[in-house]
């Protein structure tokens, strides 16, 4: 660095809401679950909070009151937390392999990635977090 005529940083961050919904205000994707950046779970999680939550306004009626649109979201919260919070878990253990911190975890990192195309190889690494045993709830008619 001391060669570098420009220096970038910049910082990965994941916030972990304690609620999604605030009234008659609801969160979702990145703005309730942000895993990070080093997740690339946003747009899957985003589609998945939209349709949980059309589903519970929709069970709460066209004429809810907004006591039963809060109710509404927290339903929503309550049946993805346990999805959100594994991944925002997993965003967290994969920062070494973005930016590796020292020689060691670069060369596991770079071994690691050079042997993906083998399909075992990529299913031990990726597997378990490319498919996420959720059932999304039948929209009520």
């Amino acid at each position: 660095m001391p060669q570098a005529r420009t220096f970038y940083m910049d910082r990965a961050s994941q916030i972990r809401m304690p609620s999604w919904s605030r009234g008659r205000i609801g969160l979702i994707g990145d703005a309730a679950a942000c895993p990070s950046l080093l997740a690339g779970q946003g747009a899957a999680l985003a589609m998945v909070e939209a349709y949980v939550l059309a589903v519970e306004l929709r069970r709460a009626g066209l004429h809810a009151s907004p006591g039963e649109r809060g109710d509404a979201f927290a339903a929503m919260q309550a049946s993805l937390a346990g999805l959100v919070r594994k991944k925002q878990d997993a965003a967290l253990g994969l920062g070494a392999a973005f930016a590796p911190r020292n020689r060691m975890q670069l060369y596991t990192r770079n071994t690691v990635l050079g042997l993906m195309g083998i399909p075992f190889v990529a299913d031990l690494v990726m597997g378990r977090s490319l498919r996420d045993p959720i059932e999304l709830p039948v929209a009520p008619l």
